[in-house]
């Protein structure tokens, strides 16, 4: 994802409503009912692809038949989030495709800060219901990673959180071949999963992602774990600072939600 930094486009509302070519609004799963409420845009697309970044080119195919399985799980995640995040978050639509890839490397989610845009392949990772449903969030937060303070890839204070001598890998761009990496692991104090240690930016989105799928196990591992308990109640800290309702009784609704 290291790679998706572009400059931001300022864009206006009421550009939401608008079709774009190519595509058409996802009413299947519950989503248009999650786009109404949210005021965010959801679209299938029905056409393959292309935006080009000046990084590398954005492709995807049309949804296809994975789009019904993927869009219930997405409707029922997304609704946990209030409007108000969405608003401040800007983004502009979240698009659902298949073969959705990053130069020529395959993904499951895009974000597209240039574009205010949010991809999600409908058929990557459907073997797992815990992976979609965590790389769901893992995805969004990188919105509000970025919209926050312009900067992704970079949180000297984060970082200081780790343990003395833990440096970051290259990346997340560079960890997309490991196909155990979004596993939750407890052999890395600080660290929920290995993807997790790949760069700054993997971290934070893997802390913020099973704070909303996991978040009795997070809390569980956090009461043993000093490290990870310090990015816990940062990554709460941040959310709250971003968006004031993102505040103790939405993690307490989010708690609920875990059987």
């Amino acid at each position: 994802m290291r790679s998706l930094i572009v400059i931001v486009a300022c864009l206006i509302p009421g550009a939401w409503t608008r079709a774009e070519e190519g595509e058409e609004p996802a009413r299947v799963g519950g989503l248009e009912k999650v786009s109404r409420t949210l005021g965010v845009p959801i679209v299938a697309r029905t056409a393959d692809l292309r935006v080009d970044t000046p990084f590398g080119p954005i492709t995807a195919s049309p949804a296809g038949e994975g789009l019904d399985g993927f869009a219930a799980v997405l409707a029922d995640e997304l609704s946990i989030y209030p409007r108000a995040l969405m608003e401040r978050s800007r983004l502009r639509r979240i698009v659902l495709a298949s073969d959705l890839a990053f130069n020529g490397q395959l993904r499951g989610a895009i974000p597209d800060y240039g574009n205010d845009a949010l991809y999600y392949d409908v058929t990557r990772g459907s073997h797992s219901l815990p992976y979609r449903k965590a790389a769901i969030h893992h995805e969004f937060y990188h919105i509000v990673d970025y919209r926050d303070d312009g900067e992704v890839y970079r949180d000297d204070d984060w970082s200081a959180l780790n343990p003395p001598g833990f440096s970051y890998g290259r990346g997340g761009i560079n960890a997309q071949d490991d196909a155990l990496g979004f596993f939750l692991v407890d052999d890395t104090p600080g660290f929920l999963t290995s993807y997790a240690t790949s760069g700054v930016e993997e971290d934070k989105a893997e802390v913020f992602s099973r704070m909303i799928v996991a978040p009795r196990e997070v809390a569980r591992r956090a009461r043993a774990d000093p490290v990870l308990s310090r990015k816990v109640a940062r990554m709460k800290s941040l959310m709250k600072g971003f968006e004031p309702s993102i505040d103790d009784a939405f993690w307490e609704r989010v708690a609920d939600r875990e059987p």
